[in-house]
């Protein structure tokens, strides 16, 4: 296992990032596969809608994962039970290398940050995400920062998690 050495930096990287053009998170389980295509497509410039921040080693750029988000406007109709104006989570992935070191709950941690500064106001947004049951290192992290099943899966399908509106980020 790999270690982590002095500092890590968060960004936001855009499609023609080289950062992203080797990004492999595994592929024995379906969610590692998604996540794969997920920031392929976005290199490649065919996922517009994501926005996607970089996490990697200060001293050498070497990248250890990222997080991929849009926001929503929902209507009511679409997800009842979802804020109006909300965050969405699409992936949190770390590099296949770096897995074993445990560092999700930083990646979550620094987008939930950006979410409330970018937000401009001074009460947390809500932010949603779709997580698999099975997932359960996935279902484990959004559970220990305030997320919530509010659309229960229905049989093998995710479920969609939300972290209410105004929920503050815990003290790391």
């Amino acid at each position: 296992m790999p270690s982590i050495v002095g500092p890590l930096r968060a960004r936001y990287v855009d499609p023609s990032d080289e950062a992203l053009a080797g990004f492999f998170c595994g592929a024995r389980h379906q969610p590692e596969r998604d996540v794969n295509k997920l920031v392929a497509d976005f290199h490649a410039g065919r996922e517009s809608q994501c926005e996607m921040r970089a996490t990697e080693l200060a001293a050498t750029n070497e990248l250890v994962g990222i997080c991929c988000f849009r926001r929503l406007l929902l209507g009511r109709q679409a997800l009842p039970g979802a804020d109006w104006d909300t965050v969405y989570i699409a992936i949190v992935g770390l590099t296949q290398r770096y897995q074993r070191c445990r560092l999700w709950d930083s990646l979550l941690a620094d987008a939930l940050c950006e979410f409330k500064e970018r937000w401009g106001s001074k009460q947390m947004p809500a932010v949603t995400a779709l997580v698999s049951p099975n997932n359960k290192p996935s279902w484990e992290l959004f559970k220990r920062h305030g997320f919530e099943e509010f659309i229960e899966a229905r049989g093998k399908g995710d479920a969609w998690l939300r972290r209410p509106l105004g929920i503050e980020i815990p003290d790391a």
